[in-house]
Protein backbone atom coordinates (compact mmCIF):
# COMPACT_ATOMS: atom_id res chain seq x y z
CA UNK A 1 0.00 0.00 0.00
CA UNK A 2 1.36 3.76 -0.97
CA UNK A 3 1.83 6.00 2.16
CA UNK A 4 -0.93 7.70 2.94
CA UNK A 5 -2.97 9.33 6.16
CA UNK A 6 -6.18 7.47 7.42
CA UNK A 7 -7.88 10.85 7.77
CA UNK A 8 -9.72 11.21 4.22
CA UNK A 9 -13.23 11.74 6.20
CA UNK A 10 -12.42 14.98 7.46
CA UNK A 11 -12.33 17.59 4.93
CA UNK A 12 -10.16 19.55 5.14
CA UNK A 13 -7.44 17.52 6.67
CA UNK A 14 -7.08 19.09 10.27
CA UNK A 15 -3.00 18.71 10.82
CA UNK A 16 -1.38 18.25 14.11
CA UNK A 17 -4.83 17.12 16.00
CA UNK A 18 -5.50 13.22 16.48
CA UNK A 19 -8.89 12.66 15.69
CA UNK A 20 -9.05 8.95 15.49
CA UNK A 21 -6.72 5.76 15.82
CA UNK A 22 -6.39 2.59 14.02
CA UNK A 23 -5.54 -1.17 15.43
CA UNK A 24 -3.67 -3.24 13.69
CA UNK A 25 -3.71 -7.07 14.71
CA UNK A 26 -1.04 -9.40 13.60
CA UNK A 27 -1.85 -13.04 12.74
CA UNK A 28 1.38 -14.39 12.44
CA UNK A 29 4.78 -13.44 13.50
CA UNK A 30 6.47 -10.30 11.54
CA UNK A 31 10.04 -10.43 11.88
CA UNK A 32 12.46 -7.26 11.90
CA UNK A 33 13.90 -6.85 8.26
CA UNK A 34 15.99 -4.38 6.33
CA UNK A 35 13.64 -1.76 4.48
CA UNK A 36 14.87 0.29 1.90
CA UNK A 37 16.93 4.13 1.97
CA UNK A 38 13.68 5.96 0.15
CA UNK A 39 11.24 6.25 2.39
CA UNK A 40 8.53 6.04 -0.65
CA UNK A 41 9.55 2.67 -1.68
CA UNK A 42 7.44 -0.20 -0.41
CA UNK A 43 9.11 -3.35 -1.66
CA UNK A 44 11.17 -5.04 1.49
CA UNK A 45 9.63 -2.73 3.69
CA UNK A 46 8.16 -3.81 7.07
CA UNK A 47 5.62 -1.43 8.68
CA UNK A 48 6.31 -3.21 12.11
CA UNK A 49 7.46 -6.30 13.83
CA UNK A 50 5.87 -7.86 16.47
CA UNK A 51 4.71 -11.41 17.75
CA UNK A 52 1.19 -13.46 17.37
CA UNK A 53 -1.68 -11.96 18.90
CA UNK A 54 -0.17 -8.59 19.59
CA UNK A 55 -2.14 -5.31 19.05
CA UNK A 56 -0.67 -2.05 18.03
CA UNK A 57 -2.97 1.12 18.59
CA UNK A 58 -1.56 3.83 16.57
CA UNK A 59 -3.03 7.45 15.34
CA UNK A 60 -4.36 7.92 12.13
CA UNK A 61 -1.72 10.53 10.82
CA UNK A 62 1.42 8.04 11.31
Amino acid sequence: MHIHMDQITIQPPIRGVAVGMNLTYFLEDVFPRRSSDDPYDSVDTVVAARSVGTCMVFETML
